[in-house]
């Protein structure tokens, strides 16, 4: 124990007590090897070892409920672990009439995707994601040009983006999305002009960062391992 005295304010630290994000830990503490195979956590893992306890975090698009740091006890069990919480929501256009049905989409947690009307052409309802829940927008143009749209097999290889695809094809437009933990930057519908050029492709932008613990030298990283973490946190 140790124990240090600050102006009006005495400090004490005791070994046996685990502190971490707001968990406590009471029960006499050993060192992690002592515990086995830490405990796992779907969608997260733990991203430094101290030796005396686990600090967990999750996957992009996750985040943490309940402790941040495990400790490993005396008796050989391990104290409460997180669970990691997906920040998306799950949005089906078959039950939603007033869209074209495109089959189920994933929208993060305070993004918007625009899904294309049943009723009009290039008419599109904005699907907000807030907490878990969707709400949508009324339908409104998404695209304003003055040229003439044609076939867009008229325009020959469709236009290529980094890190996302075509995932529909009307004819008449290709709807583009991006790979999971990446954002799009820019429309979502590319259309061919009857010119033979494309319109405007989106870009695929990051969500997350990469952190290559073979390059960190402080004591407790994990090395050998590529970690991965949401863009809010990195």
């Amino acid at each position: 124990m140790c124990v240090r005295y600050l102006g009006v304010f005495l400090l004490v630290w005791n070994p046996q007590v685990l502190h971490g994000g707001g968990h406590t830990v009471t029960k006499p503490v050993s060192g992690v090897d002592t515990c086995g195979a830490p405990p796992l956590v779907t969608d997260g893992d733990f991203v430094e070892n101290t030796g005396r306890s686990l600090r967990y975090g999750c996957a992009a698009h996750y985040e943490r409920v309940g402790p941040e740091m495990v400790g490993c006890y005396s008796d050989g069990t391990w104290s409460e672990a997180p669970t990691c919480k997906a920040t998306y929501c799950s949005v089906n256009t078959d039950e939603h009439s007033h869209v074209k049905s495109v089959g189920v989409r994933f929208i993060y947690d305070g993004a918007e995707e625009n899904l294309e009307c049943s009723s009009s052409v290039f008419h599109f309802s904005e699907a907000r994601c807030t907490r878990g829940k969707v709400e949508f927008s009324e339908c409104v143009g998404d695209i304003t040009t003055t040229k003439p749209v044609s076939e867009v097999h008229t325009c020959g290889a469709r236009p290529l983006v980094t890190d996302g695809d075509v995932v529909e094809n009307t004819g008449r437009s290709l709807r583009y999305r991006c790979a999971a933990h990446y954002k799009r930057v820019g429309p979502e519908v590319v259309v061919c002009y009857s010119d033979g050029t494309w319109s405007e492709a989106p870009t695929c932008k990051a969500t997350f960062c990469s952190v290559n613990t073979d390059e960190l030298s402080h004591p407790g990283a994990l090395v050998g391992k590529l970690r991965f973490l949401n863009v809010a946190i990195c």
